[in-house]
């Protein structure tokens, strides 16, 4: 009887699956030009903060903030004429990037333990704020712009949502958002001239 009973969960907790959705705000946000007439070096200064119900979180992840930081210098050296450094001597600019993961405790516990109470036959719910507040600063630290973007993320987890695992991936549409994100701050410090009129200063 105990094997049969191991046996029957190993099965249910095999065909868990989930699906992700995000509010897709930035979803094919094109490259960015900054126009620079010759090479800019510019550093990302990266803050992370996870907020339950609008408390700070103990949050311990450095995968989680590498990701972040690989994506954001990722999309940073895909501009023309622009370098990633990590020296605060050599920068020209410095982003500093603070991003607020917010959630709730109906998505991190309450919806979580009923759906596991019933196998994940009840859907659990996970749903997120990602908000991303940039400040543009030149060699000197004077600040020159503070850029906001956010998008919400959500993982519905249930039984059976196995069959969705063809037609979806929520680690890459996580990652996706991520480098959206960036893109589409970029794309305003672009439009907005912040760095070309700074650069002719």
């Amino acid at each position: 009887m105990k094997k049969l009973i191991i046996i029957t969960l190993i099965i249910n907790f095999s065909l868990i699956s989930c699906i992700s959705i995000r509010s897709g705000e930035y979803v094919g946000t094109p490259n960015s030009d900054f126009n620079f007439s010759k090479k800019q070096n510019i550093k990302i200064d990266f803050t992370y903060e996870y907020l339950v119900d609008g408390s700070k979180e103990p949050m311990n992840n450095p995968t989680l903030v590498n990701t972040w930081i690989g994506f954001g210098e990722e999309t940073l050296k895909e501009i023309p004429n622009v370098s990633v450094t990590k020296e605060d001597t050599i920068a020209d600019y410095i982003f500093e990037v603070k991003v607020q993961e917010k959630t709730s405790t109906l998505s991190t516990t309450i919806l979580p333990i009923l759906s596991g109470l019933t196998l994940t036959i009840l859907p659990s719910y996970i749903s997120a704020e990602n908000h991303m507040e940039t400040t543009v600063k030149n060699k000197k630290g004077q600040k020159l712009a503070t850029i906001t973007k956010k998008e919400n993320y959500s993982l519905i987890v249930q039984l059976f949502l196995i069959v969705t695992l063809p037609f979806t991936d929520f680690v890459e549409d996580a990652n996706q958002q991520k480098k959206d994100m960036f893109k589409a701050t970029y794309k305003e410090i672009q439009d907005l001239k912040i760095l070309t009129a700074a650069t002719k200063k």
